[in-house]
């Protein structure tokens, strides 16, 4: 099996969630089990040259003929899932842009109706937010601004959708692209406040407890979406329902517009909590851009990057933060 199926087996599957098992407390197995002598991991390049890693018994209960043709079939199906998710020699990827687009149209169909001024209307991405420039960040995949009719207030809503198979938590990097261009919005805008917001497959709890603490706010669709037409193969569908039915990936669905939860998620519950997570955006979640900025980054050492988030953690509970997470 590769890893992302054993988290889908294990941590993701239909029923009550009881029974599953979170996927730090797996990774954590997973080591424990190499330590041991029980299982292996074998990493091979496939034909296309992407090295993919797959775990199995150090003693297999079929031939080694039988293992070699399981783990060549779980290559190949994983192998075809990184090609939608990063792209090819020949093609985009398709992953990361169905989740952008169906954040763009769901908040298009939303703004009209709640009074959102959309920065990027025509695609979504944008380099600034009012009159601030991210340069130093670079773009946004969306943003839009909002004033409150009844508070007089004016709010800046940056958004970045990861549309990742692994769990967003507390120390992922994904998360703190977000919060770093959040954190400078907040430094450099003339007036209004700011809430970050984070569209994502799939968000540990203590990621909610964070959100809550600092001011940002969560939208986890609990699915993969992709937009499978857009990759241009006869066959696509099929070959989705294939890595669906063989990877244990039951969440992914193609859509190609926007999206019901995060129609919702714009048109109701943001404008009910935008006051309240701006002010605690405000008085804690926005002073640690530094810390944000070192980690974003992909390639931070994985102790010194919990070192930091307890740093962080401890830092916004003497500004009034709860902890939890």
């Amino acid at each position: 099996m590769v890893w992302h199926e054993i988290e889908a087996v294990l941590a993701e599957a239909p029923g009550t969630t009881a029974q599953n098992i979170e996927p730090h407390h797996l990774t954590t197995a997973r080591q424990n089990l190499v330590r041991a002598g029980e299982i292996i991991q074998e990493e091979t390049a496939t034909r296309g040259g992407r090295p993919i890693r797959v775990l199995q018994l150090t003693e297999p209960v079929v031939s080694i003929r039988e293992s070699g043709a399981v783990a060549g079939r779980k290559r190949l199906l994983y192998t075809r899932y990184l090609g939608w998710a990063s792209g090819t020699r020949t093609k985009a990827g398709i992953v990361g842009p169905a989740l952008e687009r169906a954040t763009h149209e769901s908040l298009m169909l939303a703004a009209p109706e709640v009074g959102y001024r959309v920065e990027n209307p025509s695609g979504g991405q944008s380099s600034h937010v009012g009159p601030v420039e991210l340069a130093l960040y670079g773009p946004l995949d969306n943003a839009f601004r909002y004033g409150d009719l009844d508070s007089g207030k004016q709010y800046a809503v940056p958004i970045e959708a990861k549309n990742v198979r692994d769990w967003i938590y507390p120390w992922s990097d994904e998360l703190y692209q977000l919060l770093a261009k959040g954190a400078y919005l907040t430094a450099h805008l003339p007036q209004g406040s700011v809430v970050p917001v984070l569209v994502c497959r799939k968000a540990h709890f203590t990621l909610f407890k964070m959100a809550k603490d600092l001011g940002f706010h969560v939208i986890a669709l609990n699915k993969q979406v992709i937009n499978i037409d857009g990759w241009g193969d006869p066959r696509a569908r099929d070959k989705l329902n294939e890595v669906r039915a063989e990877l244990r990936f039951l969440d992914m669905q193609s859509l190609k517009g926007p999206e019901k939860r995060l129609i919702n998620q714009f048109r109701t519950t943001i404008p009910k909590t935008i006051d309240k997570e701006s002010e605690r955006w405000l008085q804690i979640g926005s002073h640690f851009e530094s810390q944000y900025k070192t980690l974003s980054r992909s390639n931070f050492d994985p102790r010194h990057r919990t070192s930091l988030v307890d740093q962080l953690r401890e830092d916004s509970a003497e500004l009034g933060g709860d902890g939890g997470w």
